[in-house]
């Protein structure tokens, strides 16, 4: 075994570095590996009908402010499995329809899987953000003949957004008050949930903590991420009751749609290990970091265009050649349309356990 993946990894290192292509490319942490070495030799009841499951159930509704009676929790393998599990308890009905950004994860990077899975239509609103007024004009046309329109149940909020911008809290709000008025729930597609929480703090001044309750608050359902801040293979979803009341429903969608695992333990006890002490909170930290050295060092090199980073993720337009210096060493890959400049405006994500010398080296490239 040894033998077979000490290979695989020494050739994996002989090609491109792909630390910087997504934070879900990097390490799982120590402390989610230890957490689901403890749970090992504990044979356990299958299916997330165990206590560890049901303890780390609680620890997430805690850390969104929440009591048991208000939410369901359930732990699965991809974001794109819970945001359809989400959805599918908003939208009950073919005729029904989701609502997102053009740039939402729902719209771009699940090939359909919510028309595939849940058979409802994605109502695509032409912004990297939606807005409250969007929302209401987009929902006003839908009304004028409703039955002749699919009817909009929910709307899915990318948090933060694939382009590094987030939703403060008051939009959100604003965006409540427009849905509730038409009677939609809003769905938080948090992948980067963390990094959003850390934004949103340094922007409000309130603690990253407090901003996570805050958005547990506004929101129906959540899809919160865990894969792309640190742990290995896990998602926490939180459906709240006055959406779905019922838990049997809940896990026979899951069982249906083949998220329900086996030996759940080994994904609740990474949420364990990411909520007990603020991992979730550290290694968000830790990527915004990342990412305000490595802008930096760009600023001060030869990227003078690029922008100050709002999460762990960094927008810059680089020359043909700078791509290909940068493509030499590391995955990096175009993110939009070639500007009147000739440039290529390219995506840098940082993670958890990104070192000043692997944003330095990638600096030095440009």
């Amino acid at each position: 075994m040894k033998k077979i993946l000490s290979a695989c990894t020494k050739r994996i290192r002989q090609g491109l570095d792909f630390q910087f292509a997504s934070d879900n490319t990097t390490a799982c942490h120590g402390d989610v590996l230890e957490a689901m070495q403890l749970v090992n030799d504990v044979p356990t009841p299958p299916y997330g009908e165990c206590e560890i499951t049901k303890t780390a159930s609680d620890m997430v509704r805690l850390s969104l402010g929440l009591e048991q009676e208000d939410a369901h929790v359930r732990f699965v393998t991809s974001g794109t499995g819970g945001n359809v599990l989400c959805l599918s308890m908003a939208c009950s009905r073919p005729y029904h329809s989701i609502v997102v950004s053009k740039c939402a994860h729902v719209a771009t990077y699940t090939v359909g899987a919510c028309e595939n899975i849940i058979g409802c239509k994605v109502n695509i609103i032409p912004n990297d953000k939606i807005t409250a007024s969007q929302l209401r004009n987009l929902l006003e046309s839908c009304s004028v003949y409703p039955e002749y329109s699919s009817i909009p149940k929910v709307v899915s909020i990318t948090q933060p957004t694939e382009y590094g911008e987030v939703y403060s809290l008051d939009e959100l709000r604003e965006i409540k008050e427009v849905a509730q008025n038409f009677e939609l729930f809003i769905h938080i597609d948090g992948a980067r949930l963390p990094n959003a929480c850390v934004a949103l703090g340094k922007q409000s001044g309130m603690h990253p903590s407090q901003v996570l309750k805050e958005i547990g608050q506004i929101a129906d359902l959540i899809t919160f991420g865990g894969a792309k801040n640190g742990l290995g293979v896990a998602e926490a979803v939180v459906i709240k009751k006055h959406v779905c009341s019922s838990y049997v429903e809940v896990k026979a969608a899951m069982k249906q749609i083949g998220l329900v695992v086996s030996k759940c333990r080994f994904l609740s006890s990474q949420f364990i290990a990411y909520l007990a002490d603020d991992l979730w909170l550290k290694n968000a930290e830790g990527s915004h970091a990342a990412a305000s050295t490595l802008f930096n060092m760009l600023r001060d090199g030869k990227v003078s265009d690029a922008k100050p980073p709002v999460t762990n993720q960094l927008f810059v337009n680089v020359t043909k050649a700078q791509l290909e210096s940068l493509q030499s060493k590391f995955a990096v890959y175009p993110w939009g349309d070639e500007t009147d400049k000739g440039e290529i405006p390219i995506r840098i994500v940082t993670s958890w356990n990104t070192t000043d010398e692997s944003c330095r080296e990638l600096a030095n490239l440009l």
